[in-house]
């Protein structure tokens, strides 16, 4: 029960007799308010339901019309297609585009770039081909396949960031 409702019970249960006309407009006047804010609570409500609708089946239909959108809108995973380029280079272009973190810092092995050679050292050493953290530079890939997912590098690299170095491998293997 609201403070105005309480209020207006406990002046009524004092009687009528009691009330002069001014007091009883007055009640009459908090009926109307309480029921009209009321009414307005319900209108909010309503409309706030309505668009909550409306916006569910927009989500909903980018969800369905775009699957790497609806990838990304669910948190999941992306992945990027590596068939036809040599691990080597893969796990390179990835590696120079990453960053030192953390106490990686002191790995100063970490601090200069890797060659295409040192890559396959590297692999040879690791035959899974799976990378979690390299010289002190955070990986967290698995290059056994011809399909890489990137989730987890670009979540500590920065968005985009697997997807802008593959992309550069292929130019320059292009060129």
């Amino acid at each position: 029960m609201s403070a105005v409702a309480r209020l207006v019970t406990a002046i009524e249960s004092h009687g009528p007799t009691e009330m002069d006309f001014r007091y009883h407009d007055a009640v009459r006047e908090c009926r109307r308010n309480i029921a009209r804010d009321t009414r307005e609570a319900w209108l909010r409500q309503e409309i706030l339901l309505s668009k909550a609708a409306e916006l569910q089946g927009s989500v909903t239909a980018l969800r369905a019309s775009r699957p790497a959108l609806s990838a990304a809108l669910r948190g999941g995973l992306m992945e990027i297609d590596i068939s036809g380029l040599s691990k080597a280079a893969v796990l390179a272009a990835l590696y120079n585009s990453s960053k030192q973190q953390g106490m990686g810092f002191m790995h100063a092995s970490g601090r200069s770039p890797m060659t295409e050679i040192q890559a396959e050292a590297e692999i040879e050493a690791c035959p899974r081909c799976c990378f979690d953290y390299l010289h002190g530079r955070v990986m967290k890939v698995d290059i056994s396949g011809d399909t890489l997912w990137v989730a987890l590098y670009d979540r500590d690299n920065g968005h985009g960031s697997a997807a802008r170095a593959i992309n550069e491998l292929r130019a320059s293997k292009e060129a």
